[in-house]
């Protein structure tokens, strides 16, 4: 008897440790369910960036000092414009306006012994503020006065035939809506132009030949939308600067990054990045031009600069206003299938991908809906709709946050995150209700 009571009482034990083992595992699961992120995705609207310059002039040879001196302008440093302002500390030279930008220009005699580095730095905060991008009115494209400038051809945008005939074709079925048109330019160099880091560089590839390549980084996403822009009358510019990316939660200066800018008639200039697929982002600020110029007087026959460096530093920036929870998506059934909403509840017009999926039993797993993703412009409290086709199990999300599942009700293939963090809950809830009821049993 004592020896069936022990076992009774081992083998109790033993369930009671599996119970609160399946327990650990079951919390373990909502946590890490709870902790994912469930489609969310913000877009800085207002940042400020602060700047440390530091340029650095190589000196080989001599100098008559008092009569030797050397000029550098400086055009890669922020720039005003609508959407940004800036403030320089600079310890040497002046802000001056060259060819319609500020440049930083910095004049010097040369007077110390001896000259072999001369270093200079300036200090910029740039305030970027996107918060009241206008929308984009559903207009036609027409002939725009005094933009003729932005509308020819240039070095890269060269409007060959062969990048006019393909922008017209791309344009097919917009009806010449202004934002459609524009959001059909960026889907396009999206779907056929790969973004490829070896590309990089000095040389840059112009719009002809981007389009043979179906290659390049920014810059090359940047000139091909100013040319099919440009092809079929929307004036559109190229925009230089820098950006910071958040990576592993710490927000860095990446080198350098490009986009573009297109005219709206009553609106204004508006930035679209074909690249990041935005229509402005306040971690990007622009800058007046490339790299440094420089210049030197009365210097001994030999003597001169032999190069000039310069470095750009973040030494701290601060988001003030990220646009969260910007989309909401519904679904519901039809008699053609499945129909899906994605509304912008959002103060300023977006760019989204909204992508849907059907469950293939067969393979167990979720594949594309033939026709999607598709790129989606959406002007502030605007709501559209899509028929996405016939299909027992579905899931449609957007890039910019929010899920939807699209399933009839009688059975339910593998979840989404955010369903199976409820399903983790439940079966939390039922496991520690069966353990609290085993202990208080056995006492």
């Amino acid at each position: 008897m004592l020896a069936n009571f022990k076992s009774s009482k081992e083998e109790y034990y033993l369930m009671k440790q599996k119970f609160f083992t399946i327990w650990a595992a079951a919390l373990f699961l909502m946590i890490t369910f709870f902790t994912l992120p469930v489609g969310s995705f913000s877009i800085p609207l207002e940042v400020t960036h602060t700047l440390q310059y530091t340029v650095r002039v190589y000196w080989q040879g001599r100098f008559y000092p008092d009569s030797t001196r050397i000029r550098l302008e400086i055009s890669d440093i922020p720039i005003p414009t609508e959407y940004q302002t800036v403030t320089a500390n600079l310890q040497d030279g002046r802000l001056e306006n060259v060819n319609g930008k500020p440049v930083w220009v910095i004049e010097k005699y040369m007077r110390e012994v001896p000259y072999t580095v001369i270093t200079f730095t300036g200090t910029f905060v740039v305030s970027v503020d996107l918060r009241n991008v206008p929308e984009i009115p559903h207009i036609p494209v027409e002939p725009i006065v005094g933009m003729q400038e932005y509308l020819q051809p240039d070095d890269r945008v060269t409007l060959s035939p062969q990048v006019v005939s393909l922008a017209r074709e791309i344009v097919t079925g917009t009806e010449n809506d202004l934002p459609s048109i524009i959001t059909s330019f960026v889907e396009w160099i999206q779907r056929n132009i790969t973004y490829s880091p070896q590309l990089g560089g000095d040389v840059k590839l112009k719009d002809y030949e981007i389009i043979q390549m179906k290659a390049g980084v920014c810059d090359e996403f940047a000139t091909l939308f100013i040319a099919f822009c440009r092809s079929v009358g929307i004036p559109a510019r190229y925009v230089q600067g820098y950006s910071v990316e958040n990576e592993n939660l710490n927000r860095k200066l990446e080198t350098g990054h490009a986009w573009a800018e297109v005219w709206i008639p009553e609106r204004g200039w508006l930035p679209v990045d074909p690249t990041w697929v935005d229509l402005g982002s306040a971690k990007k600020f622009v800058t007046g031009g490339e790299g440094v110029h420089y210049r030197y007087w009365g210097a001994p026959p030999g003597s001169g600069i032999t190069k000039v460096e310069y470095a750009v530093t973040p030494i701290g920036w601060q988001f003030l206003y990220e646009l969260e929870n910007s989309v909401i998506l519904s679904g519901e059934q039809t008699e053609n299938g499945w129909r899906v909403s994605i509304a912008n509840v959002s103060s300023v017009p977006l760019l989204d991908n909204l992508i849907v999926k059907r469950y293939v039993e067969e393979y167990e797993r979720y594949e594309d809906v033939q026709g999607w993703p598709k790129l989606i412009f959406l002007n502030p409290g605007e709501n559209l709709s899509f028929e996405v086709g016939q299909f027992d199990y579905g899931w449609a999300y957007s890039r910019l946050g929010g899920s939807i599942n699209l399933w009839k009700p009688q059975e339910i293939p593998f979840l989404p995150t955010e369903q199976m963090f409820w399903i983790a809950l439940a079966v939390l809830i039922v496991l520690l209700s069966v353990t609290v009821a085993m202990v208080v049993r056995r006492r």
